[in-house]
């Protein structure tokens, strides 16, 4: 019986695994990932390396655009598209991921859906507020002005003895 393994060498002569950082870790959860000048985009990250990462998006991206993506529990961390398969990109990192960050990465829940406002410029209601009666509130001012007078006072008695 003949054993062998393959291994692929690109044209700079590097393995897959030596170009893409060492090897893959399969993630396959959401993230969001946000390129210049447009809106973030929800797109789910197949798979990470130290090296750069995999992702799935509908969006539309140009090979060689510089986006910034969320790694779950360790920050964001910038990258650029370095080729498309589809609906599928592929990212190298501009700075390669510490072996620290590369361990919390996707360790922490994801927010699935929250109570945030659509809209940057979304008009949040204000909280109802109960105002007291006029004379609670009238009571409250004398009490305070009487008890801020005789602070006074006795200060004033006591630096004059």
């Amino acid at each position: 019986m003949l054993a062998a393994t393959l291994n692929f060498i690109d044209e700079q002569g590097l393995e897959a695994d030596q170009r893409a950082g060492g090897p893959r870790i399969a993630i396959d959860r959401p993230s969001t990932v946000r390129p210049p000048a447009r809106a973030p985009l929800d797109v789910t990250v197949q798979d990470l390396s130290s090296r750069g990462f995999r992702f799935v998006s509908a969006a539309d991206l140009p090979i060689g655009t510089t986006v910034r993506v969320g790694l779950n529990g360790a920050g964001a961390q910038d990258a650029r598209i370095v080729r498309r398969d589809g609906a599928a990109y592929g990212c190298a990192f501009l700075e390669p991921l510490s072996a620290a960050r590369m361990a919390t990465a996707f360790g922490a829940a994801t927010v699935v859906k929250g109570a945030f406002p659509i809209a940057d410029n979304a008009v949040m209601p204000e909280p109802a507020t109960e105002k007291w009666p006029g004379s609670v509130r009238l009571a409250i001012l004398a009490g305070s002005s009487i008890a801020l007078w005789a602070g006074l006072l006795a200060g004033a008695g006591a630096i004059l003895r």
